[in-house]
C-alpha cells in the first residue's frame, strides 16, 4: 500500500487513472483488514499495473 500511495504522489496519470489507482489502493486496504490477502494482494497489483511499477 505504501508503494501505491509513493508512487500516486510521483506520477502523472489523468485524473481518471488516478481515481482509479486511488480506488484500487482503498479496496486492498479493506481487502486487507478483512483477512483477505490474496484479493487485496490482486487490487494492489492492478493499482501498480497502471502506476507502471
Amino acid at each position: 500500500m505504501a508503494e501505491v500511495e509513493a508512487a500516486l504522489a510521483e506520477t502523472s496519470l489523468t485524473d481518471d487513472q488516478k481515481a482509479e489507482v486511488e480506488a484500487l489502493r482503498a479496496e486492498g486496504e479493506e481487502l486487507h483488514t478483512a483477512g483477505e490477502h490474496a484479493a487485496s494482494i490482486a487490487k494492489l497489483n492492478e493499482a501498480k499495473e497502471i502506476l507502471g511499477l
